[in-house]
């Protein structure tokens, strides 16, 4: 505990001051949805199967794509690339679980301050 102590005018003022510092691990365990193997080469015939359906429309035509599969060659290498860095692949559950498919813990130590 790092302090500090000493006069401010000769035999009459002083000043004292400390610092505690405590880090208390805290840990807590998320769920996210992370696109299935499936979706991330463009097929999402899964999502027609939902009790509220959702359907792929071609952004071109306006027209459906055939069983909300979207075409290999209609996918920007960019935005694949993208998806492939920042978007982590399903760790929990079943291949095609669309929700709560990743789970991660995040450790961290959260310092706590006291002052006097």
């Amino acid at each position: 505990m790092p302090s500090s102590s000493g006069p401010i005018l000769k035999d009459r003022t002083f000043f004292y001051a400390s610092v505690n510092i405590l880090k208390v691990p805290s840990e807590q365990f998320y769920l996210r949805d992370v696109p299935i193997e499936r979706m991330r080469t463009g097929d999402f015939s899964q999502l027609l199967g939902l009790p509220d359906p959702i359907t792929i429309t071609d952004p071109l035509t306006g027209e459906l794509f055939p069983n909300n599969t979207i075409p290999a060659g209609r996918i920007n290498p960019v935005s694949q690339r993208v998806n492939d860095l920042y978007l982590p692949v399903p760790n929990r559950g079943g291949p095609e679980d669309l929700s709560n498919n990743f789970g991660f813990t995040r450790n961290r130590a959260r310092p706590r301050w006291a002052g006097r």
